[in-house]
Parts: structure tokens; C-alpha cells; sequence
């Protein structure tokens, strides 16, 4: 966790840094019309990518704690959030809104989740008093 959490973040600013200038171009592969219509919504999602780092360490999180009940149930709920927010943007503003409606709900849902993954980021690791004296 204290390896994986600040790389993940580290790792996805670098990407979506990478994505949001070369997305055109990269999108230029498969035509200009390609190009032209899905710039916005390919820099619109790969604005989820931090979300994922925090959902994803709470997930694991939990797991490690034996509380995968109490995850799901919420994985869940964010999960009907994602779906509403995408729902109501595409209803609103089409390709581009499901793109937005869906950040703005896994945003959310990250936000929701960051202090359970900050407050294990943060807790000393449990020191074992005989780790030192044992012997094989």
C-alpha cells in the first residue's frame, strides 16, 4: 500500500498527462472523423484513471481486512452512481455527457472512498517485537 498508492497516482498523472495532449493524435490512426469526434470524450475518460487508483486500493483494502461484504455493498452503490451519472449526461449531452456523467460519478465515488484508503496509507505498519530474535 504505501509502494502501490503513490505510484498508482504517480503512474496515471503521467498517463493522463500523455493522453489529454496526444489524444488526437493517437485517435488519427482510425481516420480524421475519428479524430474529430472522440478527442473529447477519450480525454473526458481517461480522467477516471485516479479514481480506479483509490477504488482499487480500497477494494484491496478490504479484502485484506476480511471485509469484502461491506466492500461489495458499496462497490455497488458506486457502481449504480457511475451508471446514473453516465445515464442522465448522455441523456443531457450525448457521447460526450456518458463521458462526463461517468468521471463526475467515479470522482465522486473516489472522494467517498479516499479516507478509508488514506487512513491505512497513513497508519504505522504494526512492528513485531520478536522479529529480530527469531531463529531457524
Amino acid at each position: 500500500m504505501r509502494r502501490t498508492f503513490p505510484l498508482g497516482l504517480a503512474f496515471i498523472g503521467g498517463i493522463v498527462l500523455v493522453v489529454e495532449i496526444g489524444a488526437p493524435y493517437a485517435l488519427r490512426l482510425f481516420g480524421p472523423a475519428y479524430a474529430a469526434n472522440g478527442t473529447t470524450a477519450l480525454r473526458l475518460l481517461i480522467l477516471v484513471g485516479p479514481a480506479y487508483v483509490i477504488k482499487d486500493h480500497y477494494v484491496s483494502i478490504r479484502r485484506a481486512q476480511h471485509r469484502m461484504t461491506h466492500a461489495a455493498r458499496i462497490m455497488a452503490i458506486g457502481t449504480a452512481v457511475e451508471v446514473a451519472g453516465s445515464a442522465a449526461g448522455g441523456a443531457l449531452w450525448g457521447l460526450n455527457g456518458i463521458c462526463l456523467g461517468w468521471v463526475i460519478g467515479a470522482s465522486g465515488e473516489a472522494l467517498f472512498l479516499l479516507s478509508p484508503v488514506l487512513h491505512v496509507f497513513r497508519r504505522n505498519p504494526a512492528v513485531d517485537s520478536d522479529a529480530g530474535n527469531e531463529s531457524d
